[in-house]
């Protein structure tokens, strides 16, 4: 053999060794990179889903404040009627005692619809995975206890208007 086929021969030999090592190399670069790109775009997906439940449950917790809020309000009147009401007991039963039963008829319905508001915001709140606060906490159980307290109210009412009428009816026999 000559030197030109030998070298002819190297070289087609060198070729097909480079394309056979080097096919395969390049092949795995690029399904390495198109991989990093896609984990990449992953990420950043990923990173967009958790900033908008960052900020949906921001806006959550802001609601379930404003209503800690408006509940802690709402409970803070009730609690300054009852006040009120316990030092004129007397002259409320002889002057509007079906008014007062009624205000607190209202503001029981009020108290309980705030209760249960709260538990609901409370409820979604953890679904999304946040746990109230403690002052979030501390407003539903005042609004309970508010409730709790209305209910006990309106039934010492009920049974003080019993005997009023039972003595009615005695003094008109």
């Amino acid at each position: 053999m000559d030197v030109t086929t030998i070298v002819v021969a190297l070289v087609g030999l060198f070729s097909v060794a480079v394309t056979a090592i080097g096919a395969p190399m390049l092949l795995a670069r690029q399904l390495n990179k198109q991989h990093q790109e896609e984990r990449q775009e992953d990420w950043d997906r990923e990173d967009l889903v958790a900033k908008r439940l960052e900020q949906a449950g921001k806006e959550l917790r802001d609601g379930v404040d404003e209503v800690a809020r408006k509940a802690e309000e709402a409970t803070t009147a009730v609690d300054a009627k009852m006040d009120a009401l316990a030092l004129n007991v007397e002259k409320v039963h002889e002057l509007v005692n079906s008014n007062v039963t009624n205000e607190q008829r209202r503001a029981l319905v009020l108290a309980l619809s705030n209760v249960t508001q709260m538990e609901l915001l409370i409820d979604a709140n953890r679904k999304l995975g946040t746990s109230p606060t403690v002052k979030v906490l501390a407003s539903l159980e005042a609004a309970k206890s508010s409730v709790e307290e209305l209910q006990a109210s309106l039934l010492e009412r009920e049974r003080q208007q019993g005997i009023v009428n039972d003595m009615d009816k005695e003094e008109d026999q």
